[in-house]
Parts: structure tokens; C-alpha cells; sequence
């Protein structure tokens, strides 16, 4: 068991600082990078995206702004990168970045926890007769709903690690699952 872990945390939301990547690099001795880019209203914009084109719905910057300038420094100093930024759409999110690790001829392996999405579910959840917790509102129309998601936690991310992954995307989980799925793998918990 490891007795000490060290985690960057680059990001908090969505549009924040992508500096803060390099500059955490820029230090060569991180064991983690975490990103956290979703919050309700994100999830929304993202599932608007991906309405328009099913290969959208994540954070594009996060690939293109983020590690498709930082990979190879990523891959030197064997970083794990841990992010929810695959949005609505984590599958999509992780194959475009296999395609960078692919074009800079790098060796790092991609993970996507997936089990977020319960859209398959909208039709049992109508039924069921849902109303919201706090304002007991009803359960929308099923032809208006855009997304479902559930919150995952740190485990399938630990798993990942575990598994071998150097890169872990998800869509919707807690926020600290990132950070605590680093510890939970480091530490054994």
C-alpha cells in the first residue's frame, strides 16, 4: 500500500483555467490529475450537443485544449488523468481521445465507467409515477426529456486503475469521485 498520494485538481467547472494543467506538470511529481467539469446545468448543455450530433455531448475542450497539448508529458511522467468530462456522452469523449493517444504514437490505455445514463429507463421512471424530491413536482413528458442521469461514484473509477487504466473518463458522478477514486486505488480502501 502506498503511503502517500499526490493529486492535482485542474479543474472545478466546465470553462475553467486550462493552464492549469501544464502548470501542474510543470512540477514532475503528480501521481493523479483530477478534472471535475459537470454540473446540472452543464449536463443539460450536453445533452442539447448531442441532440444535434450523437458524437458530441462531452467536454471537447478537455480532448483539444487539454491533453491533446499535454499527452506526451502526461505519458513521460505517468500520470493518470481521472475526469468526468465525458459528459452525456463518455464513450464518445474516451474515443477521441484513444485517437490522440493513437496520433502521438502513445501507449496509454482509456477507460469509460459508463452506468450513468438511465434514459432506456424514462418509460418505467413515468409509470412509476416519480415526483421531484423538494418541489413534488411530476415527472415530465417522456418525448421532453433530454437526460436522466444518475450520480456514480469513486469505485468504477478505482476499478479502472486497478484494471490498468492511465486515462479514466465518466459521465455524471459525485464530484469527489475522482479525487477519492485515486485515493481508494492508491490506498486499498
Amino acid at each position: 500500500m502506498t503511503k502517500s498520494v499526490r493529486i492535482g485538481g485542474a479543474s472545478g467547472f466546465w470553462g475553467d483555467s486550462v493552464v492549469a494543467t501544464p502548470q501542474l506538470l510543470n512540477n514532475n511529481n503528480l501521481d493523479f490529475i483530477v478534472y471535475d467539469y459537470l454540473a446540472e446545468i452543464t449536463m443539460s448543455i450536453m445533452a442539447r450537443a448531442r441532440a444535434k450530433d450523437p458524437k458530441m455531448g462531452y467536454a471537447v475542450d478537455f480532448v483539444t485544449s487539454v491533453l491533446q497539448l499535454n499527452l506526451r508529458q502526461i505519458a513521460e511522467q505517468k500520470v493518470k488523468i481521472l475526469s468526468n468530462a465525458g459528459g452525456v456522452n463518455p464513450e464518445a469523449c474516451a474515443e477521441a481521445i484513444r485517437k490522440l493517444v493513437k496520433d502521438q504514437n502513445l501507449n496509454l490505455n482509456v477507460a469509460v465507467v459508463i452506468g450513468d445514463d438511465l434514459m432506456g429507463q424514462k418509460e418505467q421512471f413515468k409509470k412509476l409515477a416519480i415526483k421531484e424530491m423538494y418541489s413534488d413536482v411530476e415527472f415530465p413528458p417522456v418525448e421532453k426529456i433530454a437526460s436522466i442521469n444518475a450520480y456514480l461514484g469513486a469505485f468504477p473509477i478505482a476499478q479502472a486503475l486497478k484494471d490498468g487504466a492511465d486515462i479514466v473518463i465518466t459521465g455524471r458522478s459525485v464530484d469527489s469521485a475522482v479525487t477519492l477514486g485515486a485515493c481508494i486505488h492508491s490506498f486499498g480502501w
